[in-house]
């Protein structure tokens, strides 16, 4: 008898260190949401989201690494809590959210439906989601740039299969794609309103920014 090989709907050879990079170039635009015009913006948004949601589709429901061991194979020690730290990862959180607010204006709020209670719509924000989002992605870059792959992995997976950054992230896909203008009238005459937002000087401050995602923490507290 010959057994069919199982087509699972996920890449076993899924590149987890190519996410992480996903995950900071995903946090650069949150942290530059202010040097862009919010139709600009919205329209990163949208390629940024589903290209991590794409990406969480192939992703194993399991982490390919061994518990704690980094790539050479040393035991990789849990990291302590930081007092200092966690509040200014808050603090950090807070702001992107903020950022955001700023940028999408009158079009932050939206209503959403969040399954199973479909008959309850609740009043959402964009940035409020983008936040969260960020955060459960966040968690899992740290993990990973302190060497701590399974966690990372782990945390990614969950993440997309039954926490935030998963459902949250189609749910904002929709709004946005309502929300973030016709493209078609940007091919109507020779200047846009869209894009006359958006000064040459704000442009080249996009080119210079560098936001890795990492928080850099230790750097960015002050000191005793």
């Amino acid at each position: 008898m010959m057994y069919q090989p199982v087509d699972y709907p996920w890449n076993d050879g899924f590149d987890f260190a190519a996410f992480r990079q996903q995950v900071g170039d995903f946090a650069e635009l949150l942290g530059t949401a202010q040097l862009r015009s919010s139709f600009a913006f919205r329209w990163e948004l949208i390629t940024h989201l589903a290209r991590l949601y794409a990406s969480g589709t192939q992703m194993p429901p399991y982490s390919p690494f061994m518990p704690d061991e980094a790539d050479d194979g040393e035991s990789v020690p849990d990291a302590a809590v930081d007092p200092r730290k966690a509040k200014y990862r808050a603090r950090h959180i807070r702001h992107i959210g903020d950022t955001v607010e700023a940028c999408m204006g009158d079009d932050d709020a939206y209503h959403g439906v969040t399954w199973p209670d479909e008959d309850t719509v609740e009043k959402l924000t964009l940035s409020g989601e983008l936040a969260w989002i960020y955060s459960d992605l966040l968690k899992g870059a740290e993990e990973w740039d302190q060497g701590r792959l399974d966690d990372a992995a782990s945390t990614w997976v969950y993440g997309f299969e039954e926490g935030d950054w998963g459902p949250r992230c189609l749910s904002v896909l929709g709004c946005l794609h309502f929300y973030a203008g016709d493209r078609m009238s940007l091919l109507v005459g020779s200047t846009s309103e869209a894009w006359d937002s958006v000064s040459d000087q704000d442009a080249a401050s996009c080119s210079e920014v560098s936001f890795t995602g990492t928080l850099e923490i230790d750097q960015a507290m002050p000191a005793d």
